[in-house]
């Protein structure tokens, strides 16, 4: 499966992303200052591992409780991050959005506003869901303001969470429905 817009495409994940991912996981602060899902530089057989798993087939819906996707620059289809619904819940039709992009040269771009939209079109209208939530640090701006644009609401904040950079940061909780997706998609 792949989901196509004008500047990104979300495909599977090939076993040749690995050197890209290993080029910006930790190379660069501006990409992933604070990471929050790998707690130890990475080396290159473990993200193969990583791959392999993300690579490994998964049960049809209702038994699937993850879709990781590769967010890849179209018409290259270059690995440039990742994205996905995780802890799809089938019987709530609800599930829990992730989004990285691992190079700062493409930030800014809209990128992860048209990955986050084609993965919002996605969950609502193949995978029937009802709403998609998110949790994003309080410090990740450029994610908020994607996520608001992309019709999130917040719905509320864990204080004081995370600490980093010498302080503690919130912890916000985003949500959107299905009839606020539409709503928003027809107000584009």
């Amino acid at each position: 499966m792949v989901l196509k817009g004008s500047q990104v495409a979300l495909r599977a994940y090939r076993a040749g992303d690995a050197p890209d991912i290993q080029a910006w996981v930790w190379g660069d602060p501006a990409v992933v200052p604070h990471p929050a899902f790998w707690d130890h530089p990475q080396s290159l057989a473990e993200t193969e591992a990583f791959l392999a798993a993300m690579m490994a087939p998964q049960p049809d819906p209702p038994l699937a409780v993850n879709l990781a996707m590769a967010l890849a620059d179209d018409p290259q289809a270059r690995y440039i991050g990742g994205c996905g619904l995780h802890a799809i819940d089938w019987r709530n039709r609800n599930a829990m959005l992730g989004i990285v992009i691992g190079r700062p040269d493409l930030h800014g771009r809209g990128l992860g506003t048209e990955a986050v939209t084609l993965l919002l079109g996605h969950a609502f209208d193949a995978l029937g869901l009802h709403q998609v939530g998110l949790t994003c640090f309080e410090y990740n701006e450029r994610g908020l303001r994607c996520y608001r644009r992309c019709g999130f609401r917040e719905e509320g904040r864990l204080r004081e969470r995370r600490f980093c950079d010498g302080r503690f940061w919130d912890e916000v909780r985003m949500g959107i429905t299905e009839g606020e997706y539409r709503s928003h998609a027809d107000g584009r």
